[in-house]
This record gives C-alpha cells, sequence and structure tokens, in this order.
C-alpha cells in the first residue's frame, strides 16, 4: 500500500505544521531539514498572514501560464531559499518537498522554474518526492503539461497530491483553465466539515489514521 510506504509523507505533514506554529511569529514560509544523512525535507507553508490572501485572490494567468498570485507568494519563498543550491548539495540524500495550500502552488512553482532554467541538476538527484497537502490548482494546461514534461524525463521525481474528502480549496480556482497535475490520493474521511478540511491538522490526522506507518 502506498501510505505504508510513505511515512514521510506523514512525517513531511508535521513538518509543516511547525512552519505555522514555531516559526510562524518570524514570519517563515519555508524550511529545510535534514532528520539523518540520507533525507532532506524542504518544506512551504501556505497562508498564515492576512496580507498573504491577496496572493490566493490574483487569479490572473501571467505569461507562464501560472496563477499570478501565486507565483508572487512563490518568489517571496524563492527569497528565502536557493532551492537550486538544496537540491545540488542534497543530490545524494532522498529529498522530500512537502508543502501545504498556497505553499503547494509555490513548491510546484519554484520546481517548474529549476526545471526550466537547470534541468541538469534535476537528472543528478537520488530521489526526489514532492508532496502535495491540499493543493489548489497552479496553472493552465500548458503549466502541466510542462511539469508532466519533467516527470516524464526524470523517473527520479514524483508528485503525490494529497486531497481530503472534503477540502473545497483544492477545487480552487473554479476556473475551468485551471488544472491539476496527476491524479489526487484522496483521504476519505466524511466526519470531517469543509470548515476544517483544509487544515495541516486534518491532513495529519488523516494520514496517520488511513495506515500511514509512522514508526
Amino acid at each position: 500500500m502506498l501510505y505504508n510506504a510513505k511515512s514521510h509523507h506523514y512525517y513531511g505533514a508535521t513538518f509543516v505544521k511547525d512552519l505555522y506554529t514555531i516559526y510562524n511569529m518570524e514570519s517563515k514560509k519555508t524550511l529545510v531539514k535534514k532528520t539523518d544523512t540520507d533525507t532532506t525535507y524542504v518544506i512551504f507553508k501556505g497562508t498564515s498572514r492576512r496580507q498573504e490572501w491577496k496572493h490566493n485572490l490574483n487569479i490572473k494567468l501571467n505569461d507562464n501560464h501560472i496563477h499570478t498570485g501565486f507565483n508572487e507568494y512563490a518568489q517571496e519563498c524563492k527569497s528565502e531559499i536557493d532551492l537550486v543550491d538544496i537540491l545540488t548539495k542534497s543530490k545524494d540524500t532522498c529529498i522530500y518537498m512537502c508543502s501545504h495550500s498556497l505553499g503547494a502552488s509555490a513548491c510546484l512553482i519554484l520546481l517548474h522554474d529549476v526545471f526550466k532554467l537547470h534541468n541538469d541538476i534535476l537528472s543528478d538527484l537520488k530521489m526526489l518526492d514532492v508532496v502535495l497537502y491540499g493543493c489548489p490548482k497552479t496553472g493552465d494546461s500548458l503549466f502541466i503539461k510542462e511539469l508532466e514534461k519533467m516527470l516524464n524525463l526524470h523517473k527520479n521525481i514524483h508528485i503525490y497530491r494529497y486531497v481530503l474528502q472534503n477540502d473545497i480549496v483544492t477545487n480552487y480556482p473554479f476556473s475551468k483553465e485551471y488544472e491539476h497535475i496527476g491524479n489526487a490520493i484522496t483521504l476519505e474521511d466524511e466526519e470531517t466539515s469543509i470548515y476544517d478540511a483544509h487544515f495541516i491538522d486534518t491532513y495529519i490526522s488523516n494520514l496517520k489514521k488511513q495506515n500511514v506507518d509512522t514508526s
């Protein structure tokens, strides 16, 4: 089963929670964490401050076929971390890029930038799991095709898009021109309300509940 094999995806979600809680007073959007010599986590959090809501609402597609507001947030994340440098220095480890909500879109955008500008780096990676929790739709079909091209060229990279059953944010933007990458991994939870379904805590509890190996 996928869930039993991907305990790192569960732990990645807990590190996202750390960004919302422990680091939130510092206004940090990203976190790089090495849990051992063989494992590197690159973490992106989503909306946590009122001024960040402007990014969610700026839904116009830019010239790169990406949600304008999400791209603005991605550039703010880029000012915190040098993803090219991180991937280069961690190429011999198992890398998990774990991200939630607006941060999940930022994660995809920055990875797309690496693919377009530094594609050779991706070939050198031992393994990269891109783990998305409650990710909205980030761009149109042309943007998605670029990501699919990346996955076809680099078999060491995989994208896992977790969607909680009642999480309506994963349908946003509601315009038909926006699309998702890959198939959703649905976390079924009929008890959680629409209001609570998008929180990272809810993703953590459902990942743990649905047979993720957290030992």
